[in-house]
């Protein structure tokens, strides 16, 4: 059984069949070059583009959810084609995820492409923090009844809370923050930034000149500096940037923060789960990967949670494809092919057989 697993988020695909250690990531977007005229650049042929200076970028994904069919079906064709994965699709079957909360007419778009176009052998679909929590008690000696998963990406935020490998969907909650919306702040407040050699938080990041240095990078102190480059100082904005996650008021979204959601969704949920909960809390998606992250989150739930109850919150090595991990794990156990929907079923009873979550939420 050949199983192809596609985390299909809104920044990057993370795509491999399931018996791979590691998964292809690569951007899920298409690229064209002003000084290239000739082609596009889909997901990692962008590595091949010598002239970086002036990109134009199409994105499937508009806050959140896929939108443009045509720009995301050039992705696929690649992720699917000669060029990258080589799939056969009659002998193929496909775990993919989608967006929590996605709404129907995208579903079927989905299905129809996946079943109609593609024709995959069966597919499975979910949403990513499924299958990290998945991934996270295959992990464990004995298996928590309760997870809660914090999925934090480039367009939103989610608390999902997971009882017995099911979705409490009426306790879900979403933060309209995601890595697209730092990188929005960094760029409007940059101009506004301290100055001073005294500063000791202040680090220095070099701009690419797509010549010598095609991607930027902080600069540590012990590194000489070098008068050529273009050199951003960047002081508070190193903190108040991903501050935002947990006070998004400070750019005008009226929401509150990670921790004050966390707290909340696990305060939904039955007195007798909570426990459970803030016990195993999962951190997922790349805004994850800022320093200090696990710890933070930890300090704010600890201080504001039962002194009786225990905070464990577990940071994976690779929160990017932790979600895909959990897919090549469903995709090894018997399970998987009690859940994914075939093709001959698709055809018999339409897409509705597909947009079923029955396994999925409780």
């Amino acid at each position: 059984m050949v199983v192809l697993v596609l985390d299909n988020g809104a920044g990057s695909v993370k795509a491999e069949f399931s018996d791979a250690g590691n998964p292809r990531v690569m951007p899920n977007c298409v690229m064209k070059a002003k000084t290239v005229r000739s082609r596009c650049f889909i997901g990692d042929q962008i590595d091949e583009c010598k002239d970086l200076s002036g990109l134009f970028y199409l994105l499937p994904f508009q806050k959140g959810y896929l939108v443009n069919w045509e720009i995301e079906k050039q992705v696929w064709d690649y992720v699917y084609g000669k060029s990258c994965l080589q799939v056969d699709f009659d002998e193929t079957d496909l775990i993919i995820t989608e967006p929590l909360h996605n709404f129907t007419t995208i579903q079927e778009a989905m299905a129809e492409i996946i079943f109609e176009e593609y024709q995959f052998r069966s597919s499975f679909k979910c949403n990513s923090s499924y299958l990290s929590q998945l991934k996270y008690t295959s992990q464990q000696e004995t298996a928590p009844a309760c997870t809660l998963v914090v999925d934090s990406g480039y367009s939103f935020t989610h608390i999902t809370p997971y009882y017995k490998g099911r979705r409490l969907q009426q306790y879900s909650k979403r933060l309209d923050v995601g890595g697209k919306q730092l990188t929005n702040h960094l760029k409007d407040i940059i101009s506004y930034r301290l100055k001073g050699k005294s500063n000791t938080l202040a680090m220095d990041y070099v701009l690419p000149d797509y010549t010598l240095v095609k991607r930027g990078y902080v600069r540590t102190p012990d590194q000489p500096a070098n008068k050529q480059q273009q050199v951003i100082r960047m002081n508070s904005e190193r903190f108040s940037v991903p501050e935002v996650l947990f006070r998004p008021s400070d750019i005008g979204i009226e929401q509150i923060g990670l921790a004050e959601a966390i707290n909340h969704v696990i305060s939904l949920t039955d007195p007798a789960m909570q426990p459970h909960f803030t016990s195993n809390i999962i951190l997922t998606g790349g805004n994850s990967l800022f320093p200090g992250f696990k710890q933070r989150v930890f300090d704010d739930v600890r201080s504001s949670t039962d002194i009786f109850f225990d905070v464990k919150v577990h940071l994976p090595s690779n929160p990017i494809t932790y979600a895909w991990e959990g897919g090549s794990t469903l995709a090894a156990s018997s399970q998987f092919q009690k859940v994914a929907v075939s093709r001959e079923a698709y055809n018999e009873h339409g897409a509705n057989v597909f947009l079923e979550n029955k396994h999925e939420i409780l």
